[in-house]
């Protein structure tokens, strides 16, 4: 029998949101959630990327 490995496929930030962006369109409900966990990962390593990928956030 052999061994479940999961796999070790490693997809760019642009096929990741495609992928979210179809599921969200086939009417998975946690598809946003999911994006929007990323992004705030993402926001949080823009303090270490010489180019930020979104624009700080002003608080009104």
């Amino acid at each position: 029998m052999p061994d479940k490995e999961p796999q070790k496929e490693i997809i760019s930030r642009r096929e990741f949101q495609e992928i979210i962006l179809a599921r969200m369109a086939g009417g998975d409900l946690y598809a946003n959630e999911l994006r929007l966990k990323f992004r705030k990962a993402d926001e949080l390593l823009d303090v270490f990327r010489t180019l930020p990928l979104y624009h700080p956030r002003k608080d009104s």
